[in-house]
């Protein structure tokens, strides 16, 4: 079904695309997609993370992540303009690499749960807030 708003966007588009000089028949068909909204980060920020559990299941850590660390990273990830594409990104900076580098460390061994919650505003694993990253 499409909404009453829709419908002059859709004519929009075609009026735009009409000045491109583009060969008759090039487009075909057009599809508009609603915005990302924060509502659907929570879903997304668990897809991601899947992604990460499956790279720490091969050195058999868990990874416990709570609600807070959830919307932190979907809050943070979450853009209105590009919705969830900083996401990956996001958990890559913030929770990823800092996981990485505990692993190497020793401070994170084959085996162990890892916590991951927020402190004062920051993602701490293990209890430890990590330093921003750029």
């Amino acid at each position: 079904m499409i909404c009453p708003n829709a419908v002059g966007r859709i004519l929009e588009i075609h009026r735009h695309v009409c000045l491109l000089d583009l060969p008759r028949g090039a487009i075909s068909l057009v599809i508009l997609f609603n915005r990302l909204g924060r509502n659907e980060m929570k879903r997304i920020v668990d897809i991601q993370l899947k992604h990460l559990q499956k790279l720490l299941a091969d050195r058999n850590v868990v990874l416990d992540i709570d609600d807070k660390a959830k919307t932190w990273l979907g809050n943070t990830g979450y853009d209105p303009v590009y919705g969830a594409r900083p996401l990956k990104r996001v958990i890559q900076r913030q929770l990823q690499n800092p996981l990485a580098t505990m692993l190497l460390s020793g401070a994170i061994k084959d085996g162990d749960m890892v916590t991951v919650t927020v402190h004062d505003g920051q993602l701490a694993i293990n209890g430890s807030k990590l330093a921003q990253a750029a």
